[in-house]
């Protein structure tokens, strides 16, 4: 085995923890490499620390660029990459010895387009199982398209001509917390097999300052993943029909969720994302309205998004400040 694994590193404002990162990519039992780091306009030492590893390492390329986010970053990277195969890991993480070398040895095992590890958030604690299962495109997307969990590209090694033949597949550029879920499917419609094993090899940290924790508790995470789900329910039609019922569930549950935050400052910043929600509602009303798997509540407030009623929605984003405060106090009431 001696492919070329080109190794993605999106770097923004990453000092604290991208020592351990690259260190663990630099250590690679695998060593036939081409570490790409990119640096997207870090405020920090990010760019000193990255060009201290590169001093040591030749397998190590640095690319500086305006900040673009972590899609823009692992774009520019795909530009530039010339491994047959690549794999992609946030400045903040970090990998297993045995991570390059033992999804590179299932891909050719099982002459997978992808191979798969697993992800963990406590090195100490993480399973190390190591049975592999093989799915066909269809098998695979059947647990992908109505679903977030295994749409992550990180702990996992992909044919680089997945993103790079013909017509390339890219990141979209435009979404903060989901750009991982917006490119699987596409890179997925493209392989015959993916692999995935139980083996441990890609650990994730999880902190106040990356990207799922920044925009969890904002009206981003719901109206990108409102979003998301509306892009695959039109996919799975002619693909996956199966899962249309679970997609559509999740369609509206989060298109509600972003409703939840409608205020005068959303409704003008976000106006073009309100309205294909109010339009995938109106296009599907019938479906949603008789769905088992969609609960009542929401059902109302997809009439009332429906019918262009937003004022109790406006109402509830105004006071939500004042509910949860209510709430916190009552919660703190009763722990004591």
């Amino acid at each position: 085995m001696d492919d070329l694994i080109s190794v993605i590193v999106p770097v923004y404002n990453g000092e604290k923890f991208i020592e351990k990162c690259l260190n663990s990519i630099m250590n690679q039992e695998y060593k036939n490499l081409e570490i790409l780091l990119v640096n997207d306009g870090s405020k920090d030492n990010s760019l000193e620390i990255c060009e201290a590893f590169a001093a040591k390492d030749s397998r190590i390329k640095i690319f500086s660029k305006q900040n673009g986010g972590q899609a823009s970053s692992r774009n520019f990277a795909l530009d530039r990459m010339t491994g047959r195969y690549v794999t992609f890991v946030d400045d903040d993480d970090w990998i297993r010895p045995e991570c390059c070398s033992t999804l590179l040895k299932i891909a050719h095992e099982h002459n997978a387009d992808i191979a798969s590890g697993t992800e963990f958030y406590d090195e100490t604690q993480a399973p190390r199982g190591y049975e592999t299962r093989v799915y066909t495109m269809n098998e695979y997307a059947e647990i992908l398209i109505p679903d977030l969990v295994f749409n992550h590209v990180i702990g996992k090694l992909f044919k680089a001509e997945l993103f790079n033949s013909g017509e390339k597949v890219r990141f979209p550029e435009n979404f903060r917390s989901v750009e991982d879920m917006g490119v699987f499917p596409h890179v997925l419609k493209r392989t015959k097999l993916i692999a995935v094993s139980e083996a441990t090899l890609y650990f994730y940290r999880n902190h106040t300052g990356n990207t799922t924790s920044a925009t969890a508790k904002t009206i981003i995470s719901p109206m990108e993943r409102a979003l998301i789900f509306i892009e695959r329910y039109s996919m799975a039609a002619d693909w996956v029909p199966d899962t249309m019922p679970l997609i559509l569930k999740k369609a509206v549950w989060f298109g509600v969720s972003s409703y939840m935050y409608l205020n005068k400052e959303n409704s003008e910043k976000y106006f073009d994302r309100f309205d294909t929600i109010r339009s995938f509602f109106v296009a599907n009303k019938r479906d949603i309205l008789e769905s088992p798997l969609i609960d009542s509540f929401r059902k109302s407030a997809a009439r009332l998004i429906i019918s262009g009623w937003t004022w109790p929605f406006r109402i509830l984003s105004t006071f939500r400040p004042c509910i949860k405060k209510i709430i916190n106090k009552l919660y703190d009431r009763t722990e004591q």
